[in-house]
């Protein structure tokens, strides 16, 4: 017999979900995450579950079906679905979407802030994509160099 919870009684149903978060809310560390979510979901569960962050994200910026479906491949379902949740509530969405966000812009600045050290190591080279250009090599020996 397989378990459904809409068979067991609300009580039951309550403790069940009660102690699910209670456990979510034992990992304090991307690690932990990590640990946790490998040994319980499988690796299409893990990208369904990423998927519904994106589809929550895309209705929030008012993105048609269509439009969602031809970016992220999901059906109609599970954008319906995202949808009901964001028009029941959405907190949890719109809490993990903020966090992201912040995450996001502290890479960001940690990115241009290496970049800025690396390119502060000889800042009258310009650099390109594929590195200084010879010419602008060539100029820079002229300048640093005394009188040929």
């Amino acid at each position: 017999m397989r378990f459904n919870i809409n068979n067991v009684s609300e009580a039951y149903r309550i403790k069940i979900i009660s102690e699910f978060y209670d456990v979510l809310s034992l990992l304090k560390t991307r690690g932990d995450v990590r640990f946790f979510a490998r040994d319980l979901l499988t690796p299409d569960e893990i990208a369904m579950l990423y998927r519904r962050i994106q589809v929550a994200i895309l209705l929030k910026k008012k993105s048609a079906f269509d439009e969602i479906i031809q970016k992220l491949g999901v059906g109609k379902s599970t954008i319906s679905n995202v949808k009901k949740s964001l028009e029941r509530n959405g907190e949890g969405y719109d809490l993990v979407i903020k966090r992201f966000q912040k995450l996001q812009e502290k890479r960001d600045e940690k990115r241009v802030a290496a970049h800025k050290r690396r390119t502060a190591t000889a800042p009258s080279i310009r650099r390109y994509a594929g590195g200084a250009l010879i010419a602008d090599m060539l100029n820079e020996l002229k300048i640093n160099r005394p009188n040929s």
